[in-house]
């Protein structure tokens, strides 16, 4: 009996271990790209009801509260502080979770989970699956806590605690004003777009086989009369510099003689030089005139927009197929 006590003891430290780590690295994840998080937040709000304008401000701020939740209770498990409290924030938390996946699993309304933003890509019925697991060691928590360890010092836990949290704002405010610091999306630099929209192959038994599927499927480039230029702007030898907008109403146009100035470089090198956006000419017009810019216009998928660069507008430069840069508009 004493052998399976300690057996199961250490069945539930295990299980407070994975859980609390599991949380930071999805809060971590969450951190890493704020906006991401907020654009897959108003996927989900969409299917309530509640629409918003793109990357709204409430809908960032409580992606940011929800992050600091989930390191919250994290940094609780993993420390074994305040038991009873961790515990049953733990399965208040997991529950909706739960109905959101299962619900998701079911009719796949949302693509993606965004369970660890970008960093980890789960199919909804894993996702669910994994929030299964979560409930049941949430319950086994609840009912065994006063078994879950305990890092000694009451005031050591307060101070790291406090500290994860501060460190995990000032990250997801960072990484919103600027870009991820690590960047998870297919578009990262160094990408050759093509390639990644081919996947890759080999040869097996003389015949081609699929080895790995493209990790980049919505990248097209349309003009106005609906022409397609993705094959000319990836086989350009020169540096081709497109300014992308997910929403013209939303975009910042307060740097734009600095987005003049990269117009007329790329007319001094006879550089191609491309507005993009997934709205229709009336948006790009009054973008241009907001901005006194006169760069042709191309369109592409929001999809495509809303990933490629985590800014509005956003800077991505290609050459030879290659994305060599991406960065906001603001800090150029």
């Amino acid at each position: 009996m004493n052998i399976l006590r300690k057996l199961f003891t250490g069945f539930v430290w295990l299980c407070q271990l994975l859980t609390g780590l599991t949380f930071l690295a999805s809060a971590l994840a969450k951190a890493n790209d704020p906006l991401g998080m907020t654009i897959l937040l108003q996927d989900y709000l969409g299917l309530m009801g509640v629409h918003t304008v793109w990357a709204s401000v409430p809908v960032t701020i409580f992606a940011v509260v929800l992050l600091l939740v989930e390191a919250v209770l994290g940094i609780g498990l993993l420390l074994g502080a305040c038991k009873r409290r961790t515990t049953i924030g733990f399965l208040v938390f997991i529950t909706p979770m739960l109905l959101i996946t299962g619900y998701n699993a079911v009719t796949d309304a949302v693509p993606e989970c965004g369970c660890f933003g970008s960093a980890l890509q789960m199919t909804n019925m894993q996702s669910f699956l994994k929030d299964v697991v979560l409930m049941l060691v949430a319950i086994l928590l609840v009912v065994k806590r006063e078994t879950m360890y305990q890092l000694p010092g009451r005031q050591v836990r307060a101070w790291v605690a406090n500290i994860a949290v501060v460190t995990m704002t000032i990250l997801a405010i960072w990484c919103w004003r600027h870009q991820p610091l690590v960047d998870f999306t297919p578009y990262k630099v160094g990408t050759d777009v093509l390639s990644a929209m081919m996947g890759e192959y080999d040869v097996v038994d003389g015949q081609s086989v699929e080895v790995a599927p493209p990790t980049i499927k919505d990248f097209a480039l349309t003009d106005a009369e609906g022409n397609d230029l993705t094959d000319d702007i990836l086989a350009s030898e020169e540096t081709v510099t497109l300014v992308t907008i997910p929403s013209e109403a939303r975009a910042d146009t307060g740097n734009s003689d600095r987005l003049n100035s990269l117009w007329d470089e790329a007319c001094d090198k006879m550089q191609p030089f491309f507005i993009v956006m997934c709205e229709d000419d009336a948006a790009a017009e009054r973008f241009k005139d907001r901005t006194g810019i006169s760069c042709p216009v191309l369109y592409a998928s929001p999809e495509m927009l809303q990933t490629i660069v985590r800014s509005n507008p956003g800077i991505v430069r290609l050459k030879d197929g290659k994305i060599i840069e991406k960065q906001s508009l603001r800090h150029l």
